[in-house]
């Protein structure tokens, strides 16, 4: 039923193919905790990459606030 929908609103070509349109309220909840837990994992990532290099500037045994007030000087 739901690929019938899809189909349909692909077939009139207006380009309003959001997941409100194909899918319920219900569904629509569902979608919105997927994203959300997909920008917590992108943000946990990126936290991560950015600490790792915090780390490897400062095992390396550069000054930090050196490499930061040249990134904003």
């Amino acid at each position: 039923m739901a690929a019938q929908r899809v189909q349909a609103v692909l077939a009139d070509g207006h380009g309003l193919n959001t997941s409100l349109t194909v899918t319920g309220e219900a569904d629509h909840r569902g979608l919105m905790k997927d994203e959300i837990k997909l920008v917590t994992i992108f943000l946990l990532l990126n936290f991560s990459v950015v600490a790792l290099a915090v780390a490897g500037y400062q095992k390396a045994g550069m000054n930090l606030s050196a490499v930061v007030s040249h990134l904003w000087g």
